[in-house]
């Protein structure tokens, strides 16, 4: 299509095996993900549905009660406002995400629906801030 990406890879604890050896992988973080526009072809994000379209509510609700403007440079969008992971955590929470889970686990299916919705042109991300994207 055309468009361009920035990724880095990322590290990620799993937890420590049976003889208490850390457990890691890695996942691709989109840094730069390209904007949808007329003349690239590319088509409209696809509406999420189930628990993406909720946790993207949740996104919504805090960066309308708690956004504010993204640094300047390169990595992020001029004029748009944007939240920490630990804040889109804390609404994901009040919406009941993540109950009873490990805070490992809970942190992991954060990262996963930010990856999922980055990917999918929804929001953007980049280091501990994410914003709205479109």
């Amino acid at each position: 299509s055309g468009l361009r990406w920035g990724f880095q890879l990322r590290p990620e604890h799993l937890g420590c095996s049976e003889k208490g050896r850390s457990a890691t992988s890695c996942y691709v973080e989109i840094t730069t993900p390209p904007e949808h526009t007329k003349h690239s072809g590319a088509t409209k994000p696809k509406r999420p549905h189930g628990q993406q379209a909720e946790f993207l509510n949740a996104v919504r609700q805090a960066v309308s009660d708690l956004g504010s403007p993204l640094p300047q440079g390169s990595r992020y969008p001029i004029g748009r406002e944007g939240v920490t992971r630990e804040t889109v955590r804390k609404y994901a929470e009040k919406l009941g995400f993540s109950d009873g889970a490990t805070e490992a686990s809970k942190r992991s299916m954060i990262n996963r629906h930010i990856r999922t919705l980055a990917g999918n042109g929804h929001l953007g991300q980049h280091g501990d801030l994410v914003w709205l994207l479109g």
